[in-house]
């Protein structure tokens, strides 16, 4: 038998759904693999799977760990070592990277997106080269992860497939009930109460930024929002100079910066912001809003590869159009997997912009168009909207259908790639 061509990918282990914070039964997970050869022979390898998350992994692998910039210590690293080379991956593991019979580890860290990544750090806690390690995202087309690093960056849309599992999973009688009453409201014209929907649980200060801008614009009024509050007010002086210096925000923004960043916590009464919202979908704050306004968990990137959390892909759950408060590229990511991102009604240009002052800027002007709208122009807008609000919640249930999966047909040393391939964003 000569040249075996394998047909059969091999799917990543489930880690999302209801375990998305459980630590796993299995260290790792061995991922058999069958190489083409030119013996008569048939050549068996596998690579080496191990899941981490920010919960059960963040002394060694928080954002502000990974950063480059981040001093390491030689306790740090030494208790990483002790972790992840001599316990996490096996003896036998380490071995069979040398003499070739295991390809590579996969580290799967896609519930996150960080984008600042000291790559030396991680392969010296992990005692594998930097050509032997698959580091998997939620960073989608990350082009700019993997021109720093002989690693492999690969995205995994492991938020769009959480979602999906509340839907199929514990959520699914609410939501399918939320979406069917959503599209009898839109049908029957129904006229809402607020415009914008924004949820601020994480007290980010980018999150306070367009609330700012909202507040001082009079927008806020109109909008149903929520906000967990700044965890320490005695900076607000502080961010407020920043924001100025940096062109953000202007001395005319001070009040409504003050005030937001000053004041109390303020929650739906149905919500508790002191838990995770990330598999919430709340059809009594979709049914009275027009469009949800998106602040996602960043907003600075290095080169326009976005991370996509679950916010990202909430409005297709909940039938809903949007506006993105994101990184660059961000709405490009969701159109180029396939959702309609409502172009026909609403100018995503700000998505295109590099400079976050400049995208919110132009993102607020956007708001504002929007805002200005009657009410009855917004439920007429909406039936036109339906059409593509259906083909989105369809879409979005085909997620497990389009897992990045590893195909064995690719993996060698000098070729590595997961499943889809996709296209680059859009010259600016």
């Amino acid at each position: 038998m000569k040249n075996i061509t394998p047909t059969v990918p091999i799917n990543l282990p489930s880690n999302s759904g209801s375990n998305m914070y459980a630590n796993y039964p299995h260290n790792y997970w061995c991922l058999p693999i069958v190489m083409s050869s030119d013996y008569e022979e048939v050549v068996l390898r596998y690579v080496l799977y191990i899941h981490i998350s920010a919960i059960t992994d963040g002394t060694h692998f928080s954002y502000e760990v990974l950063k480059k910039t981040t001093p390491k210590t030689a306790k740090l690293i030494a208790s990483g070592i002790t972790e992840y080379r001599d316990s996490r991956i096996p003896d036998f593991v380490h071995k069979d990277l040398v003499s070739g019979k295991c390809e590579r580890v996969i580290l799967d860290y896609a519930m996150e997106g960080f984008y600042d990544i000291d790559w030396k750090y991680i392969t010296t806690i992990l005692g594998i080269k930097h050509e032997q390690l698959i580091w998997i995202s939620s960073v989608y087309n990350p082009v700019f992860l993997n021109s720093e690093t002989n690693a492999t960056v690969e995205f995994d849309n492991f938020w769009e497939k959480f979602l999906v599992d509340q839907v199929r999973d514990g959520q699914s009688a609410n939501i399918y009930a939320g979406i069917k009453q959503q599209i009898k409201d839109i049908k029957d014209l129904k006229i809402r109460s607020h415009y914008g929907l924004s949820y601020n649980r994480r007290p980010h200060i980018h999150r306070v930024y367009l609330l700012a801008k909202m507040k001082r614009n009079k927008l806020l009024d109109q909008t149903a929002w929520s906000w967990r509050g700044a965890p320490d007010k005695s900076h607000t002086n502080t961010h407020f100079h920043s924001a100025v210096i940096n062109g953000i925000l202007t001395e005319e923004d001070r009040d409504s910066f003050v005030s937001i960043m000053q004041g109390p916590l303020r929650s739906f009464s149905d919500e508790d912001l002191n838990i995770n919202k990330a598999d919430s979908v709340n059809f009594d704050h979709i049914s009275t809003t027009c469009f949800q306004i998106i602040n996602e968990t960043f907003v600075v990137n290095n080169s326009g590869d976005p991370f996509l959390s679950e916010k990202s892909y909430k409005p297709f759950v909940s039938g809903q159009p949007f506006v993105m408060w994101g990184q660059q590229n961000t709405v490009w990511a969701l159109r180029e997997q396939g959702y309609d991102t409502f172009d026909d009604w609403i100018d995503h240009h700000y998505d295109t912009i590099a400079d976050p002052t400049e995208r919110m800027a132009v993102l607020v002007t956007e708001i504002e168009r929007l805002y200005a709208m009657t009410p009855l122009e917004w439920s007429q807008m909406l039936l036109e909207m339906l059409p593509s609000i259906e083909k989105n919640f369809d879409f979005l249930l085909t997620a497990r259908e389009r897992q990045y999966i590893l195909d064995p047909s690719t993996i060698n040393r000098d070729n590595v790639r997961l499943g889809i391939k996709r296209n680059s964003p859009p010259p600016i």
